[in-house]
Parts: structure tokens; C-alpha cells; sequence
């Protein structure tokens, strides 16, 4: 180069140089495999929260078939495996979509679709960005939107956005314009996204109902008993008081089950008698086992307050976490539209996640 035309243009090695960084544009990797770590780590707290939506709906239906054993027994004729539901030897296995399925399938198109995005959002190099959306493309055309479409329930919405994205993202592919393909799916993964965090009031709803029913009938058995015990004191006096009044003051303790959850009306202590009735040795072994029982069935209905206590917080966390992938991925589709070559910082949603983790690992350890 002319030193003399260096020196009339002062300013053009550091321009070309800036051209330069700005064709050679590489992926923040390090920041790539942050952000695709966060992703999956919140993808398996979601993946917890069904399979505890999926245990849920078991104890119902073991609940339900329980009470239906009792109010109509099954025939004797029936063979045990008719009994069980299982199918005949030699018979095929019939494999068909559930719900909760589809629900796990969901999560594996958002996670397609966050790799898309992420690779564009990073300035990935095309051939990259191509392959990332020909998996996106892959994933959407394995969702079972037919049979979605013919089931009945709340899983029904997804085969919609589904069928949506396909079509649109099949025409970018054929078309060639993967980068199109991503940023034209932005507004239907909102409301995909807006999906999960319906299925997340509806595990809560779910799970939360199935707690209350539990504790009602552990509080009917406290009711019961201690009307029991409160009757067996009141019908006479005692001779001496010690014991009766001990066992008095021990089942009142049991009577609090959480701040302001009472189980029972307090028990007032007993009344003396000049001597001992004959059967008194007899009323005593009843009221010391229905203490016991009381003690019992205190513990268990503290556990389920524990256990509803640790629930509502995990979904709390959960919701939050929902929101922030959400928010997450609007930041995304805005970096790739603006063609920055960087993603957006994921500590608030790794913040998150270790939120999530801790209030799963704390309602584990109630149940």
C-alpha cells in the first residue's frame, strides 16, 4: 500500500480491520454451551413436574378402582389377568399416545426449536444454522398431530400450533431460508409456550385436589375418634384422674395440624368420681388406643400439610421458571433478528432453575 495514501486516509486500517472481525464472526461457544446447559437443565425440572403429574393421576385411579372394588366386586369368573387389565399371552401389545406422551414430545420441540434459535442468535455459520433447523423440522414432523387432534382433553391445543409450525417451517426449509424459518416461528412458540404454563395450572389444580381429599379424610378420622374418646370421658367420672387427664392433654396436643388448622374441638378434662367403676380398666385400654390413633393420624395429616406446603412452592418455582424461558427466548429471537452474535445472559435463568431444583428435592423428600 501507498504510504502516502495511508497517511490521506488515517482512518482505513482500523475500518478494514473491523470489516474483517465482522466477516469472521465466531459462536460464543462458551456462552452456547451456558445457555444449552441452563435449557436442559430446565427442560428435566419440567420433565419432574409431569412425571409427578403422572404419579398423581395413578393414586386417583388406584383410589378410584378401590372404591369401585367395594361398591361392585368383580366376578368370579373372571380370569386374574381380565382382572388386571393385562392382554392375552401371544396377544400384541396395543401402543397408542397418551397425554402425558404428548406432553414429553411438546418438551422435545421446544428444545428443537431453542437449538434454532440459539445457533442463529450466535451467528452460527449457515450450513450450522441449517442443520439446526432441519432437526427443528424433523422433531415437528414426528409430533403425532393426528392422533392429538382426535384425543379429548387439554393436550388438544398443541396439535394446532403444531400443525402451524409445520407448514411453516416445511415452506422456509424447501425454500431454503432456515434463518426466515426461524424468527417466522416466533409467535407460534409463544403460544406453545403459553401452553405449558396451562398445563402447569392444570397440574397444580390436579395434584392440589387430590392433597385436600387426603387430608379431609384424615381430618374425618381425628373427628371421629376424638368424638369417640370425648364421649367415653364424658359418660362418667374417674377414680383417680391422672391417667385419663395425661391422655387428655396428650391427644389436645395432637389437635393442631398447621398454624390456624385445628383438627378438632379441645377435649375438656375429666370429671372425678369417690371410686372406681368396675369396667373403668376396660374404658381405659379404648381411650389409650384411641390416643394412639389420634397420634397416628396427626402425623399423617401433618405430612400431607408438609407435603401440599412443598407442592405449592415447587409450582411457584416452576411458573417462575416458565416465564423465564419464555422471556428468554423472546431475548433470542431478538438477538438473531438484530444479527448480533450473542446470546443473551442465561444467570437469571440458571438462578431460577437452582430455585426449581431445591423446591422438588424439598417436596421429594415430603411424600
Amino acid at each position: 500500500m501507498n504510504p502516502d495514501r495511508t497517511l490521506r486516509f488515517p482512518g482505513l486500517p482500523a475500518l478494514l480491520a473491523a470489516l474483517l472481525l465482522a466477516g469472521c464472526t465466531t459462536i460464543p461457544q462458551r456462552e452456547l454451551q451456558t445457555y444449552r446447559k441452563a435449557f436442559d437443565e430446565a427442560r428435566a425440572q419440567s420433565e419432574n413436574v409431569l412425571a409427578d403429574h403422572a404419579a398423581a393421576r395413578q393414586v386417583k385411579s388406584n383410589l378410584v378402582a378401590a372404591a369401585n372394588f367395594k361398591t361392585n366386586p368383580p366376578a368370579s369368573s373372571l380370569s386374574l389377568s381380565s382382572r388386571l387389565g393385562l392382554s392375552e399371552p401371544g396377544a400384541p401389545a396395543a401402543s397408542r399416545e397418551d397425554d402425558i406422551s404428548i406432553r414429553l414430545k411438546a418438551w422435545a420441540v421446544v428444545g428443537a426449536y431453542n437449538e434454532a434459535l440459539a445457533a442463529v442468535a450466535a451467528g452460527a455459520k449457515a450450513s450450522e444454522i441449517e442443520g439446526a433447523v432441519k432437526g427443528f423440522l424433523g422433531v415437528l414432523q414426528k409430533f403425532p398431530v393426528k392422533e392429538v387432534a382426535k384425543m379429548a382433553g387439554d393436550v388438544v391445543p398443541y396439535a394446532g400450533v403444531i400443525s402451524g409450525l409445520l407448514e411453516m417451517v416445511q415452506k422456509e426449509v424447501e425454500a431454503r431460508r432456515f434463518r426466515q424459518a426461524v424468527l417466522r416461528a416466533e409467535e407460534p412458540m409463544k403460544e406453545f409456550d403459553g401452553l405449558l404454563r396451562k398445563d402447569a395450572v392444570l397440574f397444580q389444580r390436579y395434584r392440589v385436589e387430590l392433597l385436600n381429599d387426603r387430608f379431609f379424610g384424615q381430618q374425618t378420622y381425628l373427628v371421629a375418634r376424638s368424638e369417640r374418646f370425648q364421649e367415653v370421658i364424658s359418660a362418667r367420672g374417674w377414680n383417680p384422674t391422672n391417667e385419663v387427664t395425661g391422655l387428655v392433654q396428650f391427644i389436645n396436643q395432637h389437635r393442631l395440624l398447621a398454624p390456624g388448622v385445628e383438627a378438632f374441638y379441645p377435649v375438656p378434662e375429666p370429671g372425678a368420681a369417690d371410686a372406681a367403676a368396675p369396667n373403668q380398666d376396660e374404658q381405659l385400654i379404648e381411650l389409650r388406643s384411641l390416643a394412639d390413633a389420634i397420634q397416628r393420624d396427626s402425623s399423617a395429616a401433618r405430612a400431607t400439610v408438609e407435603e401440599l406446603n412443598a407442592y405449592h412452592e415447587l409450582m411457584r418455582q416452576y411458573e417462575l421458571l416458565l416465564g423465564e424461558l419464555a422471556r428468554t427466548h423472546t431475548e433470542l429471537a431478538d438477538a438473531a433478528r438484530r444479527s448480533r452474535g450473542r446470546l443473551p445472559s442465561s444467570g437469571q435463568l440458571q438462578q431460577v432453575i437452582a430455585s426449581v431444583r431445591l423446591a422438588h428435592k424439598i417436596y421429594t423428600e415430603t411424600k
